[in-house]
């Protein structure tokens, strides 16, 4: 039904076409242009992959252009908000477009045969300002940096789930790139604290963050994540003088702390 989630907006929709791209071809690339936001890359879906119910994204034999339920829902929601929409993939032209059953408008798909190509092209055209979304995609902002890579960097702000921005999670003064699966569908719910400690142990183990950066973090949190951080902070990946000096900052100098 066209009223299928009826939350989702624009930025589902540049987010399943550029993390659908992305799961395919890491160099992908993408082209905004009055409006008109185009995404290009290598491998090509399979008609099966339009079925609901039906994914490819778990064949690792084939290059292909991954097509999770995400795409196709963000396929509806287009026409739903009124762009046009095309999938341009192997030897067709997909073009969805709305029709009735049961009295309802629905999503369906016209099939039109084109040449091979060994490419998969998404375009949008209608939509204002999809360059607005394009700081939520660590991949799109910072390409150079390894979206598939757990990481700590000061080049950004913000959490990130493998590669995409985590729009419920707090910001930090630093930027995190969490490998972790989603709780949802939608992203939006992950439980990330505990890697994300991780992460932050780890820069702090290798000297990528200083003590005076780190504690400037926890000072910005509230008691509850402090007390997180305290609680949580793996001492193995430190060394003894360095864990102690920080959680003593955090809980205070009369602190006694117990080790597991």
């Amino acid at each position: 039904s066209i009223n299928y989630v009826g939350e989702w907006g624009d930025y589902q929709i540049v987010r399943e076409i550029f993390t659908n791209a992305y799961d395919a071809d890491p160099s992908f690339h993408y082209y905004i242009s009055n409006g008109e936001l185009t995404s290009r890359n290598r491998g090509v879906i399979p008609y099966e992959g339009f079925l609901l119910g039906e994914s490819i994204k778990a064949d690792k034999d084939k290059a292909i252009g991954k097509f999770g339920e995400g795409m196709k829902l963000a396929m509806l929601v287009a026409l739903r908000n009124g762009y046009g929409i095309s999938i341009r993939s192997g030897n067709f032209l997909a073009v969805p477009y709305i029709s009735t059953m049961l009295n309802r408008e629905i999503l369906a798909i016209r099939f039109e045969e084109r040449p091979f190509v060994e490419m998969t092209t998404v375009r949008i055209t209608g939509m204002q300002n999809p360059e607005k979304y394009l700081d939520n995609f660590l991949f799109v902002t910072h390409p150079h940096l390894n979206a598939s890579v757990e990481l700590f960097s000061e080049e950004f702000t913000g959490v990130y789930v493998k590669g995409v921005r985590l729009p419920e999670a707090r910001k930090s003064l630093f930027g995190y790139n969490l490998i972790l699966d989603l709780s949802d569908r939608d992203r939006n719910n992950a439980p990330y604290m505990d890697s994300l400690i991780g992460v932050l142990t780890t820069a702090l183990a290798e000297d990528r963050i200083s003590n005076a950066g780190f504690l400037k973090l926890v000072e910005l949190e509230d008691d509850e994540y402090a007390e997180y951080y305290v609680n949580y902070l793996p001492s193995y990946s430190l060394s003894a003088a360095r864990y102690q000096y920080l959680t003593k900052q955090i809980v205070g100098e009369n602190a006694v702390l117990s080790y597991s």
